[in-house]
């Protein structure tokens, strides 16, 4: 203040200069702000096949000049197309032939277009060892429907506002067909349903429904009842459509995991865990149903990767919130086939499985810690409750995991300390802490890692019992098989 009353002349000049800055700061803000930028939204066919070359085309906005792609495995290799005339070749605008080499594994890869503004954002690329046949349009009902031999991928799209596809195939009495519809998890803006029909005699029964069983994506399937043809029924929920709106749709007679418990290791160790799914070779009723279907448990050992270096999810669509988590990949490989991949995740500790009932402070589970638990919510009211012993001053990481791991619960976790009298009989419980969703964002709008999943630093205040009680946030209203969760501690 002082300055400036003394030399008034001189934050005139400091004014001055201050706001030729700042603008010169704005335009140059804003002139970077409006420069455009290749943006990917569209891989079409987003599927090749191992050893096969398939051409793609695509599609986004500011892609001007467009004349590479490159992915994410150096096997899958990609030129633009061109078009001969008079001995000139001219480049086709965004179109690429494609070539997927033997050696590269089958999973879900990277896409990226380079043009005048740049690289793109990535897209993903679907790598099978399946052959892939191409929906064509005009099936928009029974008697148009496209035909298809089990065992192979669907290539289709839901072109525009209420269109539906068809697809048929011919089954057999007794086989039990897998319905794999990819659309979510090939970055697809569909969200899909699936639906199964037998026609006979002219007569059309619907034999299953099913979306969002894996994230947006349905899957499902069928006992077929007689020999005979079978129809597919593939739509948008909102009845939209679009060149966006992509599929990948597989009906096979071969394994599928839905999910595994437990769903966690230890590093390094062979652990025995049990299979949950459908056409497992040497599976056992698995004693409950997975919307409506039975399902089997086939019990296997795995060896557990000792460490995490380099281990990739290449066939699990990994979302922001689940990014942070080590797993490794598990497929059955068995006489029929081989499954899907399931990821396995690492931790610390015992493992253990839930063992109900459960549900009551007298009834509860107990767990040795540090340790992983996984465990199911699995009806509607259904509260897990678990008691381990410790140490004063100890301190956990209580988390539970269920939204990261692709299961539907939105748990909520409460940890009690267990209180007696002089006499020894137990009290009313001390409430430590009633934690719902932890909200931890390392880059909003961006990738996006808040979670539904809680997490909670526990520090133990005594010598003695604690219970930790796991539920729905919704648990008087929801519960299924899908409710999945691993309590790690």
């Amino acid at each position: 203040m002082m300055a400036s009353a003394r030399h008034p002349q001189r934050l005139g000049w400091f004014s001055s200069v201050l706001s030729a800055a700042l603008m010169v700061t704005l335009v140059s803000t804003t002139a970077w702000g409006q420069l455009p930028r290749t943006r990917l939204t569209s891989v079409t066919p987003p599927v090749g096949q191992v050893g096969v070359t398939v051409e793609v085309t695509v599609a986004g906005a500011d892609i001007d000049e467009v004349g590479a792609m490159t992915f994410s495995h150096a096997g899958i290799t990609a030129v633009q197309k061109t078009t001969e005339s008079g001995g000139k070749k001219t480049p086709v605008a965004n179109t690429f032939v494609v070539t997927v080499a033997k050696n590269v594994p089958i999973g879900l890869y990277d896409a990226r277009i380079s043009g005048l503004f740049g690289a793109s954002n990535p897209m993903t690329f679907a790598v099978t060892s399946r052959e892939v046949v191409r929906e064509s349009e005009g099936n928009n009902s029974f008697d148009e429907a496209d035909e298809f031999v089990l065992g192979k991928t669907v290539y289709g799209q839901v072109n525009g506002a209420a269109d539906v596809d068809y697809l048929k195939f011919t089954g057999k009495q007794g086989q039990r067909v897998v319905f794999d519809c990819q659309a979510a998890r090939v970055d697809s803006s569909l969200h899909a349903i699936c639906e199964v029909y037998s026609r006979v005699d002219g007569r059309v029964r619907q034999l299953s429904f099913a979306r969002r069983q894996v994230g947006h994506d349905p899957v499902t399937d069928v006992t077929l009842p007689a020999d005979g043809e079978y129809f597919i029924k593939i739509y948008d929920e909102r009845f939209a459509g679009g060149v966006a709106h992509t599929y990948l749709l597989t009906a096979h007679t071969g394994p599928h995991i839905d999910f595994v418990r437990p769903a966690a290791g230890v590093p390094g160790k062979t652990g025995s865990f049990t299979l949950y799914g459908r056409n497992l070779p040497g599976g056992q009723p698995a004693g409950f149903r997975l919307d409506g279907r039975e399902l089997q448990k086939l019990v296997v050992k795995i060896a557990v990767p000792k460490s995490t270096t380099d281990l990739s999810l290449s066939e699990i669509h990994v979302g922001p919130v689940s990014a942070g988590l080590d797993a490794f990949e598990f497929s059955l490989k068995a006489d029929n086939g081989v499954s899907n991949s399931v990821p396995i995740y690492f931790a610390t500790g015992t493992m253990a499985v839930e063992v109900e009932p459960n549900n009551t402070a007298d009834k509860a589970q107990k767990i040795q810690v540090p340790g992983d638990v996984t465990g199911v919510l699995q009806q509607r009211g259904d509260e897990d409750v678990y008691e381990f012993e410790t140490k004063a001053g100890t301190v956990f990481w209580i988390e539970v995991y269920s939204q990261r791991i692709g299961a539907p619960a939105d748990p909520y976790l409460i940890v009690d300390q267990v209180q007696v009298d002089k006499a020894g009989k137990e009290t009313a419980p001390k409430r430590l802490t009633a934690v719902d969703d932890n909200g931890t964002n390392l880059f909003a709008n961006h990738f996006d890692t808040a979670t539904d999943d809680p997490v909670y630093r526990f520090a133990a205040p005594a010598d003695g019992k604690y219970r930790v009680t796991v539920r729905d946030r919704n648990f008087q209203g929801v519960g299924s098989t899908r409710h999945i969760y691993r309590l790690s501690i």
